[in-house]
């Protein structure tokens, strides 16, 4: 596949981390970009380097996606803006890491309604629009969290397991119609997610965390390859192979053995 393939991306959640990654990417493969999240500043700032360094067109869309209808409003936004996505890559999403009744119940429902709904809906609007081309790609962010049932991250890992499925079963119907859908799963990374979540790298074991820039490079290269699904490093797809070989229930008492969190106590 050549790279010049696609020429407009969407990236969701493109104001920090992965999704700056994949904007910065994307735009050294000469493809312009849509760029949303919350953050209008931080887009305005990022279009406007992007296109200096790249000569690329950066659009900016300001779109908090954990709104009810968000995705809609964002895909008819590009619709009025003549913007003919071809490359969505589906990265905003947050989590929590904690005892599940002690956040609010409404943190839940923006965090599934952004995980979820926002990336279901995105797939269904633009993709549509691809089958009817007969050309485009989308690619998921997941996580390898999604492989596994995880005590006190039990929403985003089920939520990202629902990414992971709903992508390849997607993969499988749209596979002969000209649209890629592929899945990225990410071990832990530096970025903000740590500090929304609350989550500790050091209480969960993790030495060292991936630069977004690694993740980019690694899907970005699983889109080229058409490949279904990738993990960012090998080591990441051998333990989530072996996990979903074990038991769920004998997995989630591993779990709940080394990711109690003592804040909580």
């Amino acid at each position: 596949m050549k790279t010049n393939q696609y020429k407009l991306a969407l990236i969701t959640g493109a104001s920090s981390g992965i999704g700056t990654a994949y904007a910065e990417k994307l735009a050294a493969n000469n493809i312009n970009l849509v760029l949303t999240a919350r953050s209008t500043d931080k887009l305005e700032e990022l279009s406007q380097k992007l296109e200096a360094e790249y000569a690329i067109k950066a659009y900016v869309i300001s779109q908090d996606l954990s709104d009810p209808g968000a995705a809609k409003q964002l895909y008819e936004n590009c619709q009025k803006q003549k913007l003919h996505v071809d490359l969505l890559i589906n990265n905003a999403g947050f989590g929590y890491q904690g005892f599940f009744e002690k956040s609010e119940l409404a943190f839940y429902t923006n965090m599934l309604n952004l995980n979820i709904t926002a990336l279901t809906e995105l797939t269904y609007l633009f993709g549509k629009d691809m089958l009817d081309n007969g050309l485009g790609a989308v690619q998921n962010i997941a996580s390898v969290a999604g492989v596994q049932p995880i005590p006190y991250f039990s929403v985003y890992a089920a939520s990202k397991s629902y990414v992971i499925d709903f992508s390849l079963a997607l993969w499988r119907e749209w596979k002969d119609r000209g649209v890629l859908v592929s899945v990225m799963c990410p071990g832990p990374v530096e970025t903000r997610f740590f500090e929304v979540s609350g989550a500790n790298p050091r209480e969960m074991m993790l030495r060292k965390l991936q630069t977004p820039e690694d993740v980019a490079e690694i899907g970005w290269k699983a889109i080229l390859k058409k490949k279904p699904e990738v993990f960012s490093s090998r080591s990441l797809s051998l333990t989530a192979g072996f996990a979903t070989k074990l038991p769920a229930k004998w997995v989630a008492s591993v779990i709940n053995a080394t990711m109690k969190p003592k804040a909580n106590l």
